[in-house]
């Protein structure tokens, strides 16, 4: 794997050490705001940056699929498709949905949607309100950032929201 940084030499960033790939053969990898994690073929977890509430210590897996947010990263659980996050938590990012099965993760700045079995999303952390127009649909696929989420409905409509309220 080659990762390379779109900073100047003397940028603040470089110190994060996003980089610094590990050396052998991954199938899936995802940059977040301060580490970087990828799956290998066994379906285990790799993270590297940088380290300070335990982001690049990714519990043993096997996972299906990761996702990196800003300080902190989620994976889907091959054996049962529960969620398992690690890292910075300061409002409850990592704190996954228990007791449902999920299709897929998408990790924002501090906040993490994911959609479960029944195509409903779910989020969690600073923002996870959803409004009503949303929590009443189903969706195939998810992404949220810092202020905005969107999501494409079974029916191939993109719905998009207010993910954190602007202050």
């Amino acid at each position: 794997m080659t990762c390379w940084e779109t900073a100047s030499e003397d940028d603040y960033w470089r110190s994060y050490g996003q980089h610094d790939a590990p050396a052998g053969e991954f199938v899936e990898v995802d940059a977040g705001g301060t580490v970087s994690c990828a799956l290998d073929a066994a379906g285990e977890a790799h993270c590297w940056g940088w380290e300070e509430h335990g982001q690049t210590q990714p519990p043993a897996g096997p996972f299906r699929s990761l996702d990196v947010g800003y300080a902190y990263a989620c994976a889907l659980r091959s054996a049962d498709s529960s969620i398992v996050c690690w890292g910075q938590d300061i409002f409850g990012e990592t704190v996954a949905p228990d007791g449902a099965e999920f299709i897929l993760v998408d990790c924002g700045e501090n906040t993490s949607c994911a959609i479960d079995q029944t195509a409903r999303v779910v989020c969690w952390g600073e923002s996870p309100r959803l409004p009503d127009n949303v929590s009443e649909l189903s969706f195939r696929d998810v992404s949220i950032d810092r202020h905005t989420a969107c999501g494409v409905t079974v029916d191939g409509e993109i719905v998009c929201w207010e993910a954190l309220e602007r202050r």
